[in-house]
């Protein structure tokens, strides 16, 4: 997986750091159009992020 700095994703997804940085911290609940960006600003197919996103979840 590509590691990217808050900092780095923000820019590539074009919304805020803070906007990155609530969403980590499960404070803030991204509209689809912001996770949308977000996601699209991360280098890695739907599926792998789908996969990563249900690991975390188990892990939880």
């Amino acid at each position: 997986m590509h590691r990217l700095s808050q900092r780095e994703l923000a820019r590539r997804a074009g919304v805020t750091n803070s906007t990155i940085s609530l969403v980590e911290k499960n404070k803030n609940s991204p509209s689809l159009a912001s996770l949308k960006k977000v996601l699209d600003g991360i280098p890695m197919d739907l599926a792998s992020q789908i996969s990563v996103a249900s690991r975390v979840d188990a892990f939880r």
